[in-house]
């Protein structure tokens, strides 16, 4: 077995785990937005488990299609924080 497989386990660990802080952020603290961490880190995690074990029957073009969604629910969730942000930031200097 090559070595980089380890990092591939490794990496799949680190994208559970920030899939779980998201719903950390959406129950511990109220932040909506964690429910985009928590969709789109849990679609690249599958599809990275995909990619390791043996073949499950799902065609490149779904894979793709998964992907492309998790990519553009993280796109999603970056604006709103930073939408967050701008909110707070605008309140801040009304205060």
């Amino acid at each position: 077995m090559d070595a980089t497989i380890y990092l591939h386990y490794i990496s799949l660990l680190f994208l559970v785990l920030i899939a779980f802080s998201g719903l950390m952020m959406v129950f511990g603290e109220n932040r909506k937005f964690g429910w985009g961490i928590f969709l789109a880190f849990t679609l690249f995690a599958f599809y990275e488990l995909v990619g390791l074990l043996p073949p499950f029957g799902i065609t490149d073009e779904i894979l793709s299609i998964i992907f492309f969604v998790a990519t553009l629910i993280m796109l999603m969730t970056v604006m709103s924080i930073g939408m967050e942000k701008m909110k707070k930031k605008k309140k801040a200097q009304k205060n």
